[in-house]
């Protein structure tokens, strides 16, 4: 069989056209990976934005909790000390009550002593 110059342009273009599409597909799939880089990098932003962001919440509930603890000591805190100042309104008026009782009698006294020191008066004479 005599190979002729059509069947050697025939051959040369099938193994043009073979190797056209190995080129194609690599292109193709040179793309594809290009576009997977990209969206997993894309993916690793979003990932990494995401656990920062997590990361964020925690401390910031970690510092709710500590305020709302400091919170609920200074009510109680409160509480007391309203409830200190209660008693110490108490005895305040308690002595208040006193104190002015005891200038009645001291006025008494004061009125008692000049009359004995009128009758004394009255007696030595």
């Amino acid at each position: 069989m005599n190979i002729t110059a059509e069947m050697v342009s025939f051959f040369v273009s099938i193994i043009g056209a073979f190797i056209g599409g190995f080129v194609a597909i690599s292109n193709w799939q040179r793309a594809n990976r290009e576009e997977r880089d990209k969206e997993d990098a894309w993916k690793s932003t979003i990932t990494n934005t995401l656990t920062r962001l997590e990361t964020r919440q925690q401390v910031m509930n970690e510092q709710l909790g500590k305020y709302q603890q400091s919170l609920s000591d200074l009510t109680a805190t409160l509480t007391q000390h309203t409830a200190e100042l209660s008693v110490v309104g108490i005895v305040a008026r308690r002595a208040d009550e006193v104190s002015k009782k005891a200038a009645t009698d001291l006025a008494e006294v004061k009125t008692d002593v000049k009359n004995l020191d009128s009758r004394i008066t009255k007696l030595e004479k």
